[in-house]
């Protein structure tokens, strides 16, 4: 049986195809539990319990690969990836920050439901490693 090498980049490119399925399944979770909520809520059956909690172990997943795919992209480019160069991404530095609070801290994140809807109810106040205060700011509501 004769066996191939594969480069580093294939390999990463392979673990990058699993990855985006993962970050596609846990939005896609993420949805449903928001959806289903609010069903639940405009057809008065109230909110079902644990689904908060679930919600937020969904979004910890969710924002652990983004920082996985952070670590990806550099092999596959041979560039260098910053959170600062990913600023563009929309709503990147609070996912990071979460991540971070929720990583290190043990902080949930999505804390508040009303209305049928899970909410970031107030900014997150934290110590970093380096014991600089950090501040993971809420996500304001956009009108579309």
């Amino acid at each position: 049986m004769t066996t191939t090498l594969t480069t580093r980049k294939s390999q990463f490119a392979l673990h990058l195809t699993n990855k985006v399925g993962e970050l596609s399944y846990f939005l896609e979770q993420i949805s449903n539990i928001c959806e289903q909520s609010r069903q639940r809520f405009e057809s008065k059956e109230g909110q079902i319990d644990g689904q908060g909690r679930l919600l937020n172990y969904q979004f910890s997943a969710f924002t652990a690969l983004a920082q996985t795919l952070k670590d990806i992209l550099p092999v596959l480019t041979d560039k260098s990836v910053s959170w600062g160069g990913l600023a563009h991404i929309r709503h990147i530095d609070f996912i990071k920050q979460a991540r971070n609070a929720i990583t290190h801290d043990g902080n949930p994140i999505i804390t508040l439901w009303s209305d049928g809807r899970y909410y970031v109810p107030c900014d997150i106040y934290r110590i970093d490693d380096k014991g600089k205060a950090q501040i993971v700011r809420a996500p304001t509501l956009v009108s579309a």
